[in-house]
């Protein structure tokens, strides 16, 4: 299990790559920002393309240039690939559509991280049964990263989700550095950001600027350990 911080995501939607040679076009810079995110402090990296009909070797092109640009310094997470996560040895993150978790478990092995999209508390507390390693929960609040939105949370209800689970709880929906505090007080053990270190959209990112967003995100949640 990866350590309590910031939570970084690549999002292709957030980066614009809609087509699979925009995927192909961007490698050079998700493999930049996958080293920011190495250096810049984060716990974890989630390869997420959720906007974009991408082939399997091409994703897993995708997430085998990551693994060798963050090496064994930072958890890599896929999401919802699980032929991709097997091959690579890394880890998996599942939406509550997206198949059998105890299926998946069998598919990636005892020893991979395996996430679960939570986003009330009766999927909280189902998911305290299954072989999951850690939650997702969310929309804390809204976020333009996703279709098909899930009702906002709000900070009440993840206080409630972390009270409630065994499992550690990763926040996330909108957050960036002015809710670091917030989300470590609420009692989550990591923060996910999309925005939050890739910049607002509409601005292009860049491996300097995501960088400095996460040391900053770092910062502010070491800080809330403390306040």
């Amino acid at each position: 299990m990866f350590s309590s911080g910031i939570y970084a995501i690549l999002d292709g939607d957030r980066l614009g790559l809609d087509t699979p040679a925009s995927v192909r076009g961007a490698l050079p810079l998700l493999t930049e920002l996958a080293v920011a995110a190495r250096e810049g402090g984060a716990v974890a990296l989630q390869l997420r393309l959720k906007a974009v009909d991408v082939t399997p070797e091409l994703r897993a092109q995708v997430a085998h240039a990551l693994v060798r640009a963050v090496g064994d310094r930072l958890p890599l997470v896929i999401n919802d690939d699980v032929a991709a996560a097997t091959a690579l040895r890394s880890g998996l993150h599942l939406g509550q559509g997206d198949g059998d978790v105890a299926q998946v478990r069998a598919a990636v092995g005892p020893a991979a991280l395996v996430g679960w999209s939570t986003h009330n508390m009766p999927q909280v507390r189902a998911a305290q049964e299954l072989p999951c390693d850690y939650l997702g929960f969310g929309p804390i609040l809204w976020t333009g990263s996703k279709r098909g939105l899930d009702p906002v949370t709000g900070w009440a209800q993840l206080t409630d989700a972390c009270a409630a689970s065994v499992k550690p709880v990763v926040a996330i929906g909108g957050l960036g550095l002015e809710h670091a505090v917030l989300a470590r007080a609420a009692g989550a053990h990591a923060m996910a950001v999309i925005g939050g270190w890739l910049g607002p959209a509409g601005e292009r990112a860049s491996a300097e600027s995501s960088h400095a967003r996460l040391v900053a995100l770092v910062a502010a949640w070491q800080a809330g350990g403390t306040a």
